[in-house]
């Protein structure tokens, strides 16, 4: 596998540092990705734990921005997640 074609850098005047971090990587990504592959048998360990850290970081941005709606579908999420110990 060619490592640096998966390396992510973010420097300072990229678009990954100026915008948003919940518009950069959406939950829907992830969402999809889980989805898809639990539907094909994969393993998802590492896919929920990405996916958990990406809720953290929505919730927290949500707070910051007060986004109401964003923060409460962002919590739900993570109560359904510990209410079926996928965390």
């Amino acid at each position: 596998m060619n490592k640096a074609i998966y390396t992510h850098r973010i420097f300072e005047n990229s678009v990954s540092a100026q915008a948003n971090k919940t518009a950069v990587y959406p939950l829907e990504a992830v969402e999809e990705r889980i989805g898809l592959l639990s539907q094909l048998g994969f393993d998802i360990t590492r896919e929920i734990g990405a996916y958990r850290y990406r809720l953290q970081i929505c919730i927290g941005i949500a707070l910051k921005d007060g986004d109401y709606l964003k923060y409460r579908n962002a919590k739900q999420k993570m109560a359904i997640l510990k209410k079926y110990k996928k965390i």
